[in-house]
């Protein structure tokens, strides 16, 4: 078998304080590939404390920039150290601004694009950036007209296939879990009706929709619990800490902060349901982390959660923004 030197471009490395869902797919997918004998080279931003160069297992990691710079850096690192040295760029678009490779690498590419950010960009970036953020991902279509796209879901190709990529171009691989880790274990079940949420901490998950759920629950559930775990935005997280308090929730709902992957499975194993609110997702891989676990999901009827989530089968589905249709799935 040839050995394959593939460049992977990734916002950031399993490592950064910030990596979530796609990174642990970057990180699961590439050292499966790297296991068959093929060399994989991460180039990722950098952050505090991280060095410039490191071996990660049998994977390469060259970190460059921050989020802003590491756009024109990753232009600058291709031309000095990956040109000519790579047989296939990867270009993974995990956080709506693309890298344009089409435009400089002269070696085959192949996207990878978990979902289409869109208004998600209001939420999270202040202007003029979101609408620069916003821009950028609108050129999509025209920069990466002849690439060949791979997602992880039929919501986020259906949304591709809108902005006007060919169907012919995208492929559909649903991510993947370890079910030697991720599985049920019956004794660890909460004694008392306990519903979580796990994943990052971000203002379009909308955490607070389900605190809202969860004070409508409460008053038809005794003993009630709502753990939420993860780590994120600290503006976030004082503002759900305030609406706890003003919401009279502070003896039913439990901060765990970041949590090691271990202390992750024990609470997907323990609670009784998981709970998302987000506005949108490529996937949900903690969704089907959870099913894994024994833990069934409820969530709103949005891009990626209707695709992990099997609606009346692995989990159910609200109207999204519905609080109270949410308290009754809960219920």
């Amino acid at each position: 078998m040839e050995t394959l030197r593939i460049l992977w471009l990734n916002h950031r490395d399993p490592k950064h304080p910030e990596a979530g869902g796609a990174e642990v797919h970057l990180w699961e997918v590439s050292r499966r590939i790297a296991s068959l004998g093929h060399e994989i080279t991460i180039f990722s931003e950098r952050f505090k404390g991280a060095p410039k160069h490191e071996i990660l297992g049998n994977i390469e990691i060259y970190r460059s920039g921050n989020r802003i710079s590491i756009y024109p850096n990753a232009v600058l690192n291709y031309f000095t150290k990956f040109r000519g040295r790579c047989d296939l760029v990867i270009d993974d678009i995990a956080h709506a601004i693309p890298w344009f490779t089409p435009l400089y690498v002269k070696e085959p590419v192949i996207v990878i694009i978990h979902h289409i950010h869109r208004e998600i960009l209001n939420f999270e970036l202040p202007q003029p950036y979101a609408r620069i953020a916003r821009m950028a991902e609108g050129s999509i279509p025209r920069i990466y007209r002849n690439v060949p796209f791979i997602t992880v879901s039929e919501s986020t190709k259906n949304a591709l296939k809108s902005m006007g990529i060919p169907e012919s171009s995208i492929s559909v691989i649903p991510l993947g879990i370890d079910q030697t880790r991720y599985k049920p274990n019956w004794r660890r079940k909460s004694p008392f009706p306990h519903i979580l949420y796990l994943g990052r901490i971000k203002k379009y998950k909308n955490i607070d929709h389900i605190l809202e759920a969860v004070k409508l629950a409460a008053k038809e559930i005794p003993n009630l619990r709502f753990s939420i775990a993860g780590r994120g935005d600290k503006s976030v997280v004082k503002a759900l800490l305030y609406s706890v308090k003003r919401m009279g929730l502070k003896s039913i709902v439990k901060f765990h902060g970041e949590v090691t992957e271990e202390e992750k499975i024990r609470l997907l194993q323990k609670a009784w349901i998981y709970v998302t609110a987000s506005m949108r997702e490529g996937w949900g891989l903690s969704v089907i982390e959870a099913a894994a676990c024994g833990t069934p999901a409820v969530a709103y009827d949005v891009e990626g959660l209707r695709d992990s989530i099997l609606n009346g089968k692995t989990g159910l589905l609200a109207p999204y923004g519905d609080r109270k249709a949410l308290a009754e799935l809960i219920i």
